[in-house]
């Protein structure tokens, strides 16, 4: 059957309105830690073999995380683009892009609705609380978990459409390796096999609903479960995952999961990280209204998807894909609109599909316009909000600066806050944001690295001469093995603005067994050996800093030095 010309143009009309909408974040920078996963190339993979290391050994865990799939992605762009930030935003609205066309085209299949999958990708394109997906580089694992997620779909609906009654291997394998990718990419995908197996129970003697046999969905419950089982077993990862008990975490989530329906899905209030309240700090009364508007939230949808299998495959998609913010698993708990990516997929075709019901069942088939009224300035108030959105991801300063203002609980954003302040030389101002990051929060919770923020504050104290201040937190940080290379340095600093001139020659000494040829690091130690009188240290760290450092201005003077000793 022959397409009209209209419904094949349509479909490209919509990805170019989305491109435009997103066109101004293509001039954003690195922001976040962009600046440590691609500047400081601590996720950038050099060559296959370390890809496979970080493959199998999973030793690359600079956020917690194990997305190998990730760290290839940006691997490709960092090799295209090098250090230009311009290709690695492109990349992620080719993503987008490209959801938006696969989700259209499922849903076309799915109904043969041609309006209903081109209003439902419109939506989905265009809903304001995925800008920080599509802006921020470093939400590039939604994007890509989401594209392998709706390719997989897509293979699956591609076999219902043929209705091949026979499962054939070379699909399983397809399948099953797509799976894999998703998984490797962001582990919000796990809920892939689940959600199949829901399906398969609750619409197994349903024509209209006949998919595929469950033999398919076994493979992939096999390799989720494997890869659950890993991550537990896991001892590499740092994850905060349990600052907080499990059933505080999954009480807390009660007022999480409203704000992600009636703020974040609603463009009312968007969010790129916030902190959380604890259940048990509210007042009873307002925990209990909370809890009644879940409940209410749940009943609703329930309610609605008796209407149609179509309204209960959105909402059971929704709801499901939401279980690992939760914190079900063990990923890190916090409010951040990136996590709607994958779940509001099947919110939206569930609401959309609900409205295209009544009309069709003619309920409300008199209201058509209005609807369609409606639509169009949601859609443009949504698409201005997108745009002007964008703009706050250009620089750490203004994203995180909106964030504070509108979140003053979220310690993450004080602790980038305050090492962009720092950076610039801006110490008051960094002063008052590190000692935010680190502060003790009973009644919210939020991520912070408690390492860099303090490490941070310890720098901050030195700049303003506090050396004992500084000195007291980077003798914690550095208790144990892992300590980071800058703070036994700044340790090696203070130990010796202190008189403790022995100590600072073993923290420098240490932090030269890592870098050898640090020229810093040799002078300090060549002036530790003048005050302890060690001739050996001194000639020995005076020579080889000469030799590195030939044009020093204090060349003449350690020449005098050596030749009296």
């Amino acid at each position: 059957m022959k397409i009209p010309y209209l419904q094949r143009v349509l479909p490209f009309a919509l990805l170019f309105i989305i491109s435009l909408c997103y066109w101004n974040s293509l001039s954003n920078g690195f922001v976040w830690i962009d600046q440590a996963e691609i500047v400081d190339k601590l996720l950038i993979i050099d060559d296959w073999e370390a890809f496979i290391k970080i493959l199998i050994f999973d030793d690359n865990n600079y956020a917690g995380y194990h997305r190998p799939v990730y760290n290839l992605m940006h691997s490709l762009d960092f090799a295209i683009w090098a250090g230009n930030p311009f290709g690695f935003h492109l990349s992620s609205l080719i993503l987008h892009l490209a959801n938006v066309f696969l989700f259209y085209t499922l849903l076309k299949w799915i109904t043969n609705n041609h309006w209903y999958a081109l209003i439902s990708a419109a939506i989905f394109g265009l809903l304001s609380c995925h800008t920080a997906t599509v802006a921020l580089i470093h939400s590039k694992a939604d994007l890509l978990a989401c594209f392998f997620i709706l390719v997989i779909l897509f293979f699956f609906q591609k076999i219902r459409r043929k209705e091949e009654l026979r499962v054939k291997w070379g699909i399983v394998i397809l399948i099953s390796f797509l799976f894999l990718l998703a998984l490797l990419s962001k582990e919000v995908s796990i809920m892939l096999p689940f959600l199949g197996f829901f399906l398969y129970i609750l619409f197994r003697k349903s024509r209209e609903m006949y998919t595929i046999d469950n033999f398919t969905i076994y493979p992939l419950m096999i390799i989720g479960i494997t890869f659950f089982v890993l991550r537990i077993f896991n001892n590499s990862i740092e994850s905060n995952a349990d600052a907080i008990p499990f059933i505080d975490r999954l009480l807390s989530f009660i007022p999480v999961y409203i704000n992600y329906i009636t703020s974040s899905l609603s463009s009312v209030e968007l969010t790129t990280n916030d902190a959380v309240e604890i259940w048990s700090s509210m007042p009873v009364w307002k925990f209990g209204l909370q809890l009644a508007a879940f409940a209410g939230l749940l009943v609703i949808q329930f309610v609605l998807a008796k209407k149609h299998w179509m309204i209960a495959i959105g909402f059971l998609w929704y709801n499901l894909f939401l279980i690992p913010v939760a914190q079900i698993f063990p990923i890190l708990h916090f409010r951040a609109d990136r996590f709607l990516y994958i779940p509001s997929l099947g919110f939206i075709a569930a609401i959309t599909y609900y409205f295209f019901y009544q009309i069709e069942k003619k309920a409300w088939s008199g209201y058509k316009k209005i609807f369609i009224g409606f639509l169009l300035l949601y859609l443009g108030y949504s698409s201005y909000r997108i745009w002007d959105r964008n703009y706050d991801f250009s620089d750490d300063r203004t994203l995180f600066g909106q964030l504070v203002e509108k979140h003053p609980a979220c310690r993450e954003a004080h602790g980038f806050l305050a090492n962009d302040y720092l950076l610039r030389g801006e110490y008051d101002q960094g002063m008052i944001h590190a000692l935010q990051a680190v502060e003790k929060q009973e009644d919210f919770y939020s991520f912070t690295d408690y390492k860099f923020n303090y490490g941070n504050l310890a720098i901050l104290h030195m700049r303003e001469n506090n050396f004992q201040e500084a000195y007291t937190i980077l003798i914690s940080l550095t208790e144990d093995d892992r300590a980071h290379p800058e703070a036994i340095f700044n340790l090696g600093i203070c130990s010796k603005r202190l008189r403790k001139y022995s100590e600072a020659q073993q923290h420098f000494e240490k932090y030269l067994q890592l870098y050898p040829d640090n020229i810093d690091a040799l002078f300090n130690l060549g002036q530790i050996g003048l005050e302890l009188g060690n001739s050996a240290l001194i000639r020995s760290a005076f020579t080889r800093y000469l030799e590195l450092n030939p044009s020093s201005p204090y060349k003449e003077e350690i020449l005098d030095t050596l030749e009296t000793l």
